[in-house]
């Protein structure tokens, strides 16, 4: 893992293309719902993630329930190249995730 000062925070993740498909977390008192979807067009998964935001709620709730699209609202995207992941440990780097209001 990264240097000791930085902050990382635990995740779940469902599929899996070279990076995690869909990536959720509890980050500043906020559910965060990482979701890359498979662009038909270009025949891959898109480079950015749209990032959605709602209430925090346990990562061990049943899956169908944490990602409940209509308790979240889309703030953003990220790019999958600025998400650092610990696969093994399931942790991720708080900083790569941005500054979205909600």
């Amino acid at each position: 893992m990264a240097a000791e000062h930085e902050t990382w925070i635990p995740f779940v993740y469902r599929g899996f293309y070279d990076v995690p498909l869909v990536v959720v977390t509890v980050w500043q008192g906020r559910l965060v719902v990482l979701d890359r979807d498979f662009v038909e067009s270009l025949d891959e998964y898109s480079g950015d993630y749209e990032v959605f935001i709602g209430e925090a709620r346990s990562l061990d709730e049943a899956w169908d329930t944490l990602i409940d699209r209509a308790r979240l609202r889309r703030v953003g995207s990220l790019a999958v190249a600025t998400l650092e992941i610990d696969r093994k440990q399931r942790l991720l780097k708080a900083s790569c995730l941005g500054g979205w209001e909600g």
